[in-house]
């Protein structure tokens, strides 16, 4: 639904991926290791800085989506040991959304992905990184995906901070 109208849906549809994050972060954990796919980090530095950037959100809304932010990243439950960066390059993210065919994403344009990977790149190693919560680990997933989770295996220990699991 946000693909087919996103000046409709971003505002909302960001909101409810903010309140998803912390409901996801405020349950108990189960183990010393907690892996969330993404975060209200990159949540607001990279899919709200887009919508911004493409005039998708009022200045209001904008607003209140960054005072959230910036509110909800101080909670306890928002501290992070390590962000692991899953880097490629938007003609291979494309490709990969198109074989998994999930419903909703077939609207995703080329011009979306490359903007997606310019505000990553830009936030986690580029001018902006001096506001990362945490250190970034990067692994090159513009491989075969055996390639990267060979990788991924041999850096283990990196990815999860030392701590055996």
């Amino acid at each position: 639904m946000f693909y087919s109208d996103p000046r409709k849906y971003n505002s909302p549809f960001r909101a409810q991926v903010m309140v998803t994050l912390l409901n996801q972060l405020a349950q108990p954990r189960k183990s010393p290791i907690r892996l969330i796919e993404r975060s209200i980090h990159s949540n607001r530095f990279c899919f709200i800085e887009a919508i911004k950037k493409s005039g998708l959100i009022s200045d209001g809304d904008f607003q209140v989506l960054d005072e959230c932010y910036e509110w909800s990243r101080h909670l306890p439950v928002m501290k992070l040991d390590l962000i692991v960066y899953l880097q490629s390059t938007p003609e291979i993210c494309a490709e990969r959304i198109r074989k998994r065919s999930r419903k909703g994403e077939e609207s995703i344009s080329m011009g979306y992905l490359q903007e997606l990977h310019d505000l990553h790149e830009d936030w986690l190693l580029g001018e902006k990184s001096t506001r990362l919560p945490a250190p970034v680990l990067v692994f090159d997933c513009s491989e075969p995906l055996e390639k990267v989770t060979s990788n991924y295996y041999n850096r283990r220990d990196e990815v999860f901070c030392g701590i055996k699991v």
